[in-house]
């Protein structure tokens, strides 16, 4: 099994896209401390007269996991994100395909950032036909990091030893359940879908 570990991104870049389909399993590391100025709250876009940056406001983030920031409610950001997707890709190839997926996102109100990061994520890989399965570091009891730049092997072995025993725990759970129900994934739920081809990569941990 091969699992690969980061920080929930908004709108993640292609190389974060290729870590997840390069794995079986993915921890979306989000009880680390927040970064300030970084990429969990914002990032580029590509648009007709070049790259642009599209920021998600938030609120009392200094010094917190990620898990508990908080979107903020003041400042209307999602019409505009939204607008400017569709000035960037409205006439890209299969924007009409995925668009009911995203435009989803952008009618939502959010309140917690890591959510919001994860539902972004689920649309991606799922428009890519990615099946690695998602887990959150913060629901698998591997809590305690202070930051990510503190993080050290110990610690990611500690949290890629969580995620295996906890998706061990669901397999065989899923496994006692009748074959009818046992390959269904209810709609916005994390959940493994199949196997997948995937490409090398030296990211994530061999286990």
């Amino acid at each position: 099994m091969i699992v690969a570990i980061h920080q929930p991104h908004y709108l993640p870049w292609l190389r974060y896209i290729h870590k997840v389909a390069s794995c079986d399993v993915f921890v979306v590391l989000d009880d680390v401390q927040y970064t300030k100025n970084g990429w969990q709250n914002r990032n580029r876009i590509k648009g007709p007269n070049g790259p642009f940056l599209l920021t998600v406001p938030v609120r009392d983030a200094t010094f917190r996991p990620i898990t508990e920031v908080e979107v903020d409610p003041q400042i209307s950001w999602r019409q505009k994100h939204w607008k400017s997707m569709l000035l960037s890709y409205a006439k890209a190839p299969y924007f009409p395909r995925w668009r009911d997926a995203f435009e989803e996102i952008y009618t939502t109100e959010w309140t917690s950032l890591a959510s919001l990061n994860l539902r972004v994520l689920e649309a991606l890989i799922r428009a890519f036909g990615i099946q690695t399965r998602l887990v959150r570091s913060s629901e698998i009891g591997a809590a305690g990091f202070l930051s990510a730049d503190l993080a050290v092997a110990s610690d990611v072995e500690r949290v890629v030893e969580a995620a295996v025993a906890v998706l061990a725990q669901e397999d065989r759970a899923v496994a006692r359940r009748p074959r009818a129900t046992a390959a269904s994934t209810a709609p916005g739920t994390l959940g493994r879908v199949g196997r997948h081809s995937r490409t090398g990569c030296r990211s994530p941990t061999h286990i």
